[in-house]
């Protein structure tokens, strides 16, 4: 509910797309935050290892547009 509810929000303050980083602390449940967003209309990437920071712990990204 509660993403239905930003992204409603966010509709309304008429914000185009949403973008959120995927961390590797999730490594364990990516299959998982893959079937979550996917099943919410968000489209979910893992970087290619070569695109990933050494120093950052962002390993992918997940986007919606929202109109």
């Amino acid at each position: 509910m509660l993403i239905k509810f930003v992204e409603k929000w966010e509709i309304e303050r008429e914000v185009i797309e949403m973008l959120g980083d995927i961390s590797i602390k999730d490594q364990d449940h990516f299959d998982k935050l893959k079937h979550f967003y996917n099943k919410n209309g968000w489209t979910f990437e893992l970087f290619d290892k070569l695109k990933i920071d050494l120093g950052s712990t962002t390993v992918g990204r997940v986007h919606k547009y929202l109109r």
